[in-house]
């Protein structure tokens, strides 16, 4: 399982490093066009917001693979330090159900956009492709919580800064 999780890291941020270039590219050629060539390219930044939600959607399950949230630590004192890994153990099994749920919830928006025909605004392109990001972030971050709910030593250490 710890195999499985690592090259699933690595395949998403693969994947965001890809979207993060998109968006660098985008950006640079549609500067150089407007500064050079006082014309902008349709829809070049559209890509580049796309890009760059895609990007950041991913980081999500990145973040999560090397446990870095942004948690209150102030409460980590609140309960006795005995009580620690079952609450570990019972967060992460709130958060594999709270991305669950949310997994369902994205794959009905999807759906609706699809059978709607959303166009994406300017582009005029299907929204739908640019959607899917969504549950297959939430069911990935799902996937981490459920394996360190059922494993807790896969959970990563969280980092003290």
């Amino acid at each position: 399982m710890q195999h499985f999780l690592r090259q699933l890291f690595r395949l998403e941020a693969m994947v965001a490093v890809a979207a993060y270039t998109i968006v660098t590219c985008a950006l640079m050629i549609d500067i150089v066009s407007r500064e050079v060539f006082h014309h902008s390219i349709w829809g070049i930044q559209k890509i580049a917001v796309y890009s760059a939600i895609t990007a950041g959607l991913i980081g999500l399950g990145l973040a999560t693979s090397k446990g870095k949230h942004i948690r209150p630590k102030f409460t980590d004192t609140w309960l006795p330090t005995r009580w620690v890994g079952n609450l570990t153990r019972a967060g992460d099994l709130i958060a594999t159900i709270t991305f669950l749920v949310a997994g369902y919830v994205s794959i009905d928006l999807v759906v609706i956009s699809y059978d709607y025909e959303f166009l994406a605004p300017v582009l005029d392109w299907p929204i739908w492709p640019f959607q899917i990001i969504l549950p297959y972030t939430f069911f990935s971050t799902a996937l981490r919580h459920g394996c360190y709910t059922v494993n807790p030593e896969l959970r990563p250490k969280e980092a003290l800064s």
